[in-house]
């Protein structure tokens, strides 16, 4: 690990410490000055050093490094929180959600032993997935779906210049805790249509 991965880990959990309280706390049921101050105020506790090392790296020591598309969600997250302005558009957040679902059911079954295939080897340079993504970046370029295209290249860019700490292509471009919030969200969104068409129904 080097001084870059270093920092970038750790500016990953910043995002997720920042967004944590934002969830209750954003435009437009709150005002742009209440939100900007509880954003400094949160990364003044991110810098607070404890035993030497600061929370943020204690965050970072239970959570590990996010992926670049955690990242970049949490960055757009947190400017619709300041400004009030959506930045991704449904549909391509349930595209999304699908792609991320997707690919946890490729890598963490399989790569934690289900079966004789280890598709998380598949993050090691593998053309195969190299390919796939590039079909499916090809693909949401010809629909105008930019922004999902761009989040699929900069996961791929990033691994290309080994910005985190890992050294699989995976890592860059799903984690853990942004797909237990992707299955929390689905649930939540097929439970409120559920209800919502019983009640009309």
């Amino acid at each position: 690990m080097n001084i870059l991965n270093n920092y970038i880990g750790l500016f990953g959990c910043l995002l997720l410490l920042i967004a944590t309280p934002l969830v209750f706390f954003r435009q437009p049921r709150h005002s742009r000055r209440l939100v900007s101050i509880i954003i400094v105020v949160m990364m003044i506790v991110a810098a607070i050093p404890v035993y030497d090392l600061p929370v943020v790296a204690y965050i970072r020591a239970v959570v590990t490094d996010l992926s670049i598309t955690s990242m970049l969600l949490l960055t757009f997250f947190i400017a619709t929180a300041y400004t009030g302005k959506q930045y991704i558009c449904n549909q391509d957040k349930n595209q999304l959600s699908i792609l991320i679902l997707l690919a946890a059911l490729l890598v963490y079954p399989f790569g934690l032993g289900l079966g004789m295939w280890d598709s998380y080897a598949l993050g090691f340079g593998n053309i195969w997935l190299y390919s796939a993504l590039l079909i499916i970046s090809f693909y949401f370029f010809m629909r105008q779906r930019m922004l999902l295209m761009y989040i699929i290249l900069a996961g791929c860019a990033a691994y290309l210049f080994s910005l985190l700490a890992s050294q699989n292509l995976w890592d860059y471009l799903i984690d853990p805790l942004l797909v237990i919030y992707t299955v929390t969200t689905v649930i939540k969104q097929r439970l409120h249509s559920h209800n919502h068409t019983a009640s009309t129904g």
